[in-house]
């Protein structure tokens, strides 16, 4: 059932973004239905083995911001990062939040954190 909703909202996401645009209102809460909806079937399924899917996502997503953050000098906004995301097939900040169970600003703060280490 869920994984039908979940099929059915992905195919109503790219209609809207065809449709309207990618950065469209109808096609942010088409985008954000869909965030919720995988966020309440993953929570049923917290813990992320080496080899889901999820998780591997999830961790292309981190590299990725952490990355962005080192080439344009500072860590981008929820609105920078959905698009950029959304281009590039990645994971929403509402994704992303959700997984590392960490709001933006305390997002940004880690991987701050993180990629000072590394360069000091």
């Amino acid at each position: 059932m869920v994984l039908k909703e979940m099929k059915r909202l992905k195919r109503r996401l790219y209609e809207a973004i065809e449709k309207y645009g990618i950065n469209a209102d109808k096609t942010r809460v088409i985008s954000e239905q869909l965030d919720q909806l995988i966020n309440e079937f993953n929570s049923k399924q917290r813990i992320f083995s080496e080899d889901n899917n999820m998780k591997t996502a999830y961790d292309k997503s981190i590299l990725k911001l952490k990355q962005i953050t080192i080439d344009f000098g500072s860590f981008p906004t929820v609105k920078e990062w959905n698009y950029f995301a959304k281009e590039n097939t990645l994971l929403s900040s509402e994704s992303i939040k959700y997984i590392s169970q960490l709001n933006w600003n305390e997002l940004r703060e880690k991987v701050l954190h993180e990629i000072n280490k590394k360069i000091f």
